[in-house]
């Protein structure tokens, strides 16, 4: 039996073998043909070890992009909600909206709802016997198809890749 270094160079005999030899002796040299050679491994021809330093890789690089789709697309839905809200309160700052006056005067029936998605504000007050709704500030709704779309994606990819990698150890 050998006892292998740090580097998987093949070392000095170890154990009630040491000093004995049943076969041909075997210089002691670097990299994987000393680890074959000495028994340890089966010679290998084509270099198993990169293609599985590649696979890693490849692994890797579809993590990162695909955590890297759902953060993007996150940070795209909350770009469009943070602007919704401030178009909503500038408006209401301007007094320029009947729908907001009537919120802030507190008036009954009156109130301002936001929408997830699409990202919007709407202003809804009774004005006489009639209920009037209208829309203060809307996200694109290009920006917010894509943005859902990021994230979607992007989960479902590295959630994907998270479960594949278990069940391979």
């Amino acid at each position: 039996m050998t006892q292998d270094d740090e580097q998987g160079r093949v070392g000095r005999s170890v154990g009630p073998e040491a000093g004995r030899s049943d076969g041909p002796e075997v210089e002691a040299t670097d990299g994987p043909g000393a680890r074959a050679a000495a028994g340890h491994e089966p010679a290998v021809q084509g270099g198993d070890d990169q293609d599985e330093r590649r696979r890693r890789v490849r692994r890797a690089a579809a993590m990162l992009a695909a955590t890297g789709l759902a953060i993007v697309g996150l940070v795209l839905l909350v770009v469009g909600w943070l602007t919704v809200a401030s178009h909503t309160l500038a408006a209401t700052k301007d007094h320029s909206v009947p729908c907001l006056v009537a919120v802030n005067d507190d008036a009954p029936h009156s109130k301002v709802r936001y929408d997830v998605l699409p990202a919007r504000s709407v202003c809804t007050w009774q004005d006489g016997d009639e209920v009037r709704s209208v829309v203060i500030a809307q996200a694109s709704g290009t920006l917010t198809t894509v943005a859902v779309t990021f994230a979607v994606v992007g989960v479902a990819g590295t959630l994907a890749l998270v479960l594949t990698g278990r069940r391979r150890r």
